[in-house]
Formats: C-alpha cells, sequence, structure tokens
C-alpha cells in the first residue's frame, strides 16, 4: 500500500506536465480491519466506542 501512495507523487506530476490521466502501474490489497475491540487491548487503552469506530 505504501509503494502504491508514493506511485501517487510522480504520477500527478507527469500527469500535469503532459496534460493527461496516469495509470497506475501498481496495485495492493485492502488490509482487513482491526477486529472490534483491539484498541481497548492494546497500549491506546483510553480510545471510547466512537473513537475506535472513527478509526475504521
Amino acid at each position: 500500500m505504501a509503494l502504491h501512495s508514493l506511485e501517487i507523487i510522480p504520477g500527478i506530476e507527469q500527469s500535469s506536465r503532459e496534460g493527461k490521466t496516469y495509470e497506475m502501474k501498481t496495485t495492493f490489497e485492502r488490509p482487513r480491519a482491526l477486529p472490534k475491540g483491539y484498541l481497548k487491548k492494546s497500549e491506546f487503552a483510553d480510545f471510547t466506542a466512537d473513537q475506535e469506530a472513527a478509526l475504521v
């Protein structure tokens, strides 16, 4: 996912320079969501349920 994100930067520059759409070369699979309650079991135990839901 990081490589895919980094490809966007030169892609935007190339697209603006050439005046055409840049076609991404990299792909990635979206990672699975963290299990419900994960943050409550971690070092970030001060999160409320609403704050945890906002991360999903």
